[in-house]
C-alpha cells in the first residue's frame, strides 16, 4: 500500500508541475476522485481492523490477568506484536494520504483557480440574496 501511495503521490507532483494541467484537467479529474475514494475506503479498512486488534489485546489481557497461562500469555505477546504492526502501518497510511490531500488541494486551485475547492458550496438562491441584502440595509 506504502508503494502505492508513493507512486500515486509522485504522480499528482508531476501532474502540479505540468504545464498543460488546464487542458487535461477534466480528464483526469475523475481519476483523481475515485483514487482518493479508494485511499479513503483502505484508510477506513485499516482503521477498523487496527481497533479490531486493539479489542482483542484488550480481552487476551483481561483474560490473562484473571487466568495465568502460557499459551495465553504467548498469545497475548503475538496480537501485541500484531497491533504495533498495524499502528505503524496506518500511521504511514495515514501520512501519506495527508500529503495526498495537499497535493490534490494545490492542484485543483491551480485547475479551477475562479473557485478552487470552494466549488461544492452551496450558492445562495435569490430569496436567501434578497433576504440578506434587506437585512444589510437595515
Amino acid at each position: 500500500m506504502a508503494e502505492k501511495i508513493h507512486k500515486h503521490l509522485a504522480w499528482l507532483k508531476l501532474l502540479e508541475s505540468s504545464d498543460q494541467l488546464d487542458e487535461r484537467f477534466p480528464a483526469l479529474a475523475g481519476y483523481i476522485i475515485e483514487s482518493r475514494k479508494y485511499f479513503q475506503h483502505e484508510r477506513s479498512i485499516h482503521l477498523q481492523v487496527t481497533i479490531a486488534i486493539g479489542f482483542l489485546l484488550m480481552l487476551l489481557l483481561y483474560i490473562n490477568s484473571i487466568q495465568l497461562n502460557l499459551w495465553m500469555a504467548v498469545l497475548l505477546a503475538l496480537s501485541a506484536l500484531l497491533e504495533a504492526a498495524y499502528i505503524v502501518h496506518y500511521y504511514k497510511l495515514e501520512n501519506g494520504i495527508q500529503q495526498i490531500w495537499e497535493v490534490e488541494k494545490r492542484i485543483w486551485e491551480k485547475a479551477c483557480p475562479t473557485d478552487g475547492l470552494n466549488r461544492h458550496q452551496p450558492s445562495l438562491t435569490p430569496n436567501e440574496q434578497a433576504g440578506s441584502k434587506h437585512e444589510a440595509g437595515n
